[in-house]
């Protein structure tokens, strides 16, 4: 997934099943303003649907994610 930061901010980027638990945390730190892309590795997760929530500063989006294997 690939999000672009327009100013230094704590960041953290969580996976959720649709019941609600998290099952994944990629991101979980403070990262300075510019591009950035995070590698998913899916191989521990079965086929489902997900949902992927960005929370930068004051900003929150959550987008779902549909996992085929």
């Amino acid at each position: 997934m690939a999000y672009d930061l327009p100013r230094a901010s704590d960041v953290r980027m969580e996976v959720f099943s649709l019941s609600g638990d998290k099952v994944r945390e990629w991101v979980n730190e403070r990262q300075q303003a510019d591009p950035h892309a995070v590698p998913f590795n899916a191989a521990s997760l079965p086929s489902g649907v997900y949902v992927v929530r960005l929370t930068a500063g004051g900003f929150m989006q959550q987008r779902k994610m549909v996992l085929m294997k």
